[in-house]
């Protein structure tokens, strides 16, 4: 599955989620919020998370929208939708009512694992490689290199692809720099 069929596929699961997740914040609050990892409520907890019952139900409208038309504009403002959940996911975990770590990288995995890569829309594009998310300490896994080398083979037939490695630590960026240049030496163009 390349990338842009797994972020479709993610996609459609969210909006099951975000429904779930706003529905059950408005009507079995305290129900979901235990479900989620969360220590017994506090009034003002209970009311804040009812009051983004909405904000879910919307997100949950943006997946919709995107999985239906499928346009650039969707995608981009599906971006910005999700950049906003997860800096209220960063806020909610913050709250001491999660008592639970596990519940606490749910909420921020739920969030950075949710935007969307955007489809090009210029003749060139950069990535910026900061922290792989299956490997260890920020490296990226072979499995995460290869299905990034899968997606810039397909953006290279349309663009100029320019990638930059910042996970520095333990020399993590040139071994995973090395490893992507070896998949892309052999296709067209690879440099």
């Amino acid at each position: 599955m390349d990338l842009e069929a797994a972020t479709r596929h993610l996609n459609r699961g969210m909006i099951a989620f975000d429904l779930a997740l706003g529905a059950g914040a408005l009507l079995a609050p305290d129900a979901t919020l235990r479900l989620l990892g969360h220590a017994p409520p506090s009034p003002d907890a209970r009311a804040l998370f009812r009051r983004n019952g909405p904000v879910w139900l919307t997100f949950a409208a943006g997946h919709a929208v995107a999985a239906a038309r499928g346009a650039p504009r969707d995608w981009w403002s599906l971006a910005w939708l999700r950049g906003t959940e997860l800096l209220t996911d960063v806020v909610w975990s913050s709250s001491p009512a999660i008592s639970k770590p596990s519940a606490r990288v749910a909420l921020w995995a739920a969030g950075v694992g949710n935007l969307p890569v955007p489809p090009l829309t210029a003749g060139w594009t950069l990535i910026r490689f900061h922290y792989g998310t299956r490997g260890r300490r920020g490296n990226y896994s072979q499995t995460e290199i290869e299905q990034w080398a899968a997606q810039i083979d397909q953006w290279r037939a349309d663009a100029e692809v320019f990638a930059y490695f910042n996970n520095d630590w333990e020399a993590f960026a040139p071994r995973n720099a090395l490893a992507l240049r070896a998949l892309l030496r052999d296709t067209p163009g690879g440099s």
